[in-house]
């Protein structure tokens, strides 16, 4: 698989006036999706990879995909969720 392919497993939808929320809106909803995400990682992982390390590479494959549908409110929650877990 090139790196510029992407497979998709799921989809996200957030409400169109995400950019008006307020910082702490954004923050709850960011953690809800972040925690949704991360249980389904649980699942389906081996116990001893880094959750972390792969919701970080799959939030940036979904970052590029969503900017290439041009689904800007996805691709900014996806951007939010990746400065939560790299703080």
């Amino acid at each position: 698989m090139k790196t510029t392919d992407h497979i998709k497993i799921g989809e996200l939808e957030v409400p169109v006036d995400y950019f008006n929320f307020s910082k702490e809106d954004k923050e709850i909803l960011c953690n809800k999706v972040m925690d949704a995400m991360l249980y389904v990682l649980d699942r389906q992982l081996k116990p001893d990879l880094d959750r972390i390390e792969i919701l970080d590479k799959l939030l940036e494959s979904s970052i590029i995909t969503n900017q290439e549908e041009e689904e800007y409110e996805v691709c900014q929650v996806l951007m939010d969720i990746r400065t939560l877990i790299n703080e």
